[in-house]
């Protein structure tokens, strides 16, 4: 069931997942989320997996921005001191 609702995710996600993704979220739902049933479990925990990962691109885009930044800034800041 679950490789027939998947291709419905991948056009809102752009992300492709492979069979051993699949998978490998049903062994870990059965294992970790017994309180809810297959194949519920397994979307759920791919679709948290996924948000969290874009949440952690977008952040870490701009702390690699912030920190560009202020090696640039650092950088200005010895060239331009004497005594340095």
């Amino acid at each position: 069931m679950i490789k027939h609702i998947m291709p419905l995710t991948l056009n809102i996600t752009i992300l492709i997942l492979l069979m051993k993704t699949i998978k490998e979220a049903v062994f870990l739902a059965k294992r970790y989320l017994k309180e809810r049933k297959l194949p519920d479990s397994a979307i759920d925990l791919i679709d948290r997996t996924m948000a969290s990962i874009k949440i952690m691109d977008e952040v870490s885009k701009e702390s690699i921005q912030e920190l560009k930044n202020t090696l640039e800034s650092l950088i200005k800041e010895k060239t331009e001191d004497p005594l340095f």
